[in-house]
């Protein structure tokens, strides 16, 4: 979401969409574990008249559950601090260190991949 600001993107849109995102795979387990009880509740396909008013009363429940987790995240997130100011970390500069350790990191994958060749390439497998 760094970079969406860097764009122009309004802080508090990027927070909004950063949660939307965070949480939609919350609702979406919600909506599975929903889908779950109900086959393992049910013996036979029910009429589609039924199904439809069954996916009716989910979409209501997960509304209610979506509405009471948005309170729930609200809440935790004012006793811990929150203001509605969006605060974000300094990315951190690429550095002499890093440098270092990319270059360390690139020399053992290198030194792995010479001794699989040297000491294993005469194996069949």
């Amino acid at each position: 979401m760094w970079a969406a600001g860097k764009l122009g993107m309004p802080a508090k849109l990027s927070i909004i969409v950063s949660f939307m995102y965070r949480y939609l795979f919350v609702l979406l387990r919600m909506t599975d574990n929903m889908h779950i009880a109900k086959l393992a509740r049910t013996i036979s396909p029910a009429p589609r008249a039924e199904e439809r008013r069954w996916v009716g009363s989910r979409v209501a429940v997960l509304f209610a559950r979506s509405r009471r987790l948005s309170e729930q995240v609200y809440a935790a997130m004012l006793a811990r601090g929150y203001r509605g100011d969006p605060k974000a970390y300094v990315t951190p500069r690429f550095g002499v260190a890093e440098g270092f350790w990319v270059a360390l990191c690139a020399a053992v994958i290198v030194l792995m991949l010479f001794l699989d060749r040297v000491l294993l390439g005469a194996l069949p497998w």
